[in-house]
C-alpha cells in the first residue's frame, strides 16, 4: 500500500498473502513519506487459509492479531505479537484511510512437512522453508541471510560477500540450519552477479546437531575444529559451507 487509498468508504483494508505460513512475533506498519495523509490508526486480523481458489474473503474467519492502534505519520510503527497461532493472512485495516509504505511482518516460518510426500526434491536450504543462517566467519559486504533468500540475488548487495582475505588458503564459512532433517542429493552455488570477486572453489560439509541446545560460542567452538564430516547417506540437519578466495 504505497498509495493512498481512495476515500469513501468507513475504513480502509487490504488482504496479504503471507510469503509462507508462519508465527508473528512483531509487525512494523511503515508510514514513511506520508506525513499529511498517513492514517491515524490500523489494526491487523489475521487467518489460515488453504486454498483461495474463488474465496470472499469477507466470509473468512478472521481472527484479530492487533487492535486498533495509533500511527504516527513518517515512522516505523512497531507493534509485538502475542497470538502464537500459525497463520497465512493478515488483512491490514486503516482508519479512516491514507497511505502506508510497508507492512512488515516478522516471525517464524511453518512448514507442514506431513504434505511433503517420500523421496520430494525440496529445498532444505531456502528460508521460506524454515532454514536459517546461524553463524559466519564474516559478512563484511553483505548478509549471510541473502545465501537462503527466495528467487536469484537482483545484485552483489543481495547475495553474501565477505571482505577480501589473501592469506595463503583463506577459507570463508557460514553455517546454515537447514529446514528440516533430510538427504542431500544436490547443491546448487549460485555466483551470480560476483564476476571478478567470485570464490573459486568451495566445500561443503554436513552434520546432525541441536543449535537451539548450544550457545553461539559453543558452536563456534564445535566448528572450530575438525566434526562429523557426513560422507554416508545419513540425513543431516546442519551444513557449513566453505569458500576459498
Amino acid at each position: 500500500m504505497g498509495e493512498p487509498p481512495q476515500k469513501g468508504s468507513r475504513h480502509d483494508w487490504c488482504v496479504i498473502q503471507l510469503a509462507t505460513s508462519g508465527r508473528i512475533h512483531e509487525v512494523d506498519i511503515d508510514t514513511n513519506h506520508f506525513l499529511g495523509n498517513h492514517p491515524p490508526f490500523a489494526s491487523l486480523e489475521a487467518a489460515n487459509i488453504s486454498d483461495i481458489a474463488g474465496i470472499d474473503f469477507d466470509t473468512v474467519q478472521w481472527t484479530e492479531i492487533l487492535p486498533k492502534m495509533p500511527l504516527q505519520p513518517g515512522s516505523q510503527n512497531i507493534f509485538e505479537i502475542e497470538d502464537r497461532t500459525i497463520y497465512t493472512h493478515l488483512r491490514l485495516h486503516i482508519y479512516p484511510d491514507g497511505g502506508v509504505a510497508r507492512l512488515k511482518v516478522y516471525g517464524e516460518v511453518f512448514k507442514d512437512w506431513s504434505k511433503v510426500s517420500t523421496g520430494e526434491l525440496i529445498d532444505l536450504a531456502a528460508a521460506t522453508n524454515g532454514a536459517k543462517s546461524v553463524l559466519c566467519n564474516d559478512m563484511f559486504f553483505s548478509h549471510m541471510d541473502n545465501l537462503i533468500m527466495p528467487g536469484r540475488g537482483v545484485n552483489m548487495g543481495d547475495g553474501w560477500e565477505t571482505k577480501r582475505n589473501r592469506t595463503p588458503n583463506n577459507k570463508d564459512w557460514v553455517i546454515v540450519k537447514l529446514a528440516h532433517e533430510g538427504h542431500i542429493k544436490r547443491a546448487l552455488i549460485d555466483t551470480c552477479h560476483f564476476k571478478g570477486n567470485y570464490p573459486d572453489s568451495c566445500l561443503i560439509e554436513g552434520c546432525n546437531i541441536e543449535l537451539g541446545k548450544r550457545s553461539i560460542c559453543k558452536v563456534k567452538a564445535l566448528f572450530g575444529k575438525p566434526f562429523c564430516h557426513n560422507k554416508s547417506y545419513r540425513p543431516i540437519m546442519n551444513i557449513i559451507l566453505k569458500v576459498n578466495w
